[in-house]
């Protein structure tokens, strides 16, 4: 996509930086709520599965959505990018709190959730600030 003046978009790292910090903040605050409502009434192993799977989309999509917003323009790759660098630093964070890293075969759909929803997300975050 190229701006008004026809050139192509640049990265902005600041955008993408805050974005993912936007992602990890919202990521803490459903997983701290999860937490309080499966404690006062506990759910199934399936339910809570799809719970956690749940607030962690909708984390990504919040840092592509923030990214898109701070950059103005080029909301695909900026909210892959925020959603790419909140992955790495959770698992960075999950690495200090727990020895060894996750199995690759969880990885891998955790990578397409983070550029897919982030990317989406960003998209969603350009529209909305025009």
């Amino acid at each position: 996509m190229r701006s008004e003046t026809g050139s192509a978009p640049g990265f902005n790292a600041g955008a993408t930086a805050a974005g993912a910090i936007a992602g990890l903040v919202t990521l803490v605050l459903l997983g701290t709520v999860l937490g309080l409502v499966l404690y006062r009434y506990p759910f199934s192993a399936t339910a809570t599965s799809w719970a956690v799977l749940a607030s962690r989309l909708l984390a990504y999509v919040v840092a592509g959505i923030w990214a898109g917003r701070r950059a103005g323009d080029g909301g695909l790759l900026h909210g892959s990018g925020a959603g790419l660098l909140q992955l790495v630093l959770a698992l960075v964070i999950a690495l200090v709190a727990r020895e060894g890293w996750p199995a690759l075969h969880t990885l891998l759909p955790q990578l397409g959730f983070a550029l897919g929803a982030g990317g989406l997300g960003g998209v969603l975050g350009v529209n909305l600030a025009a």
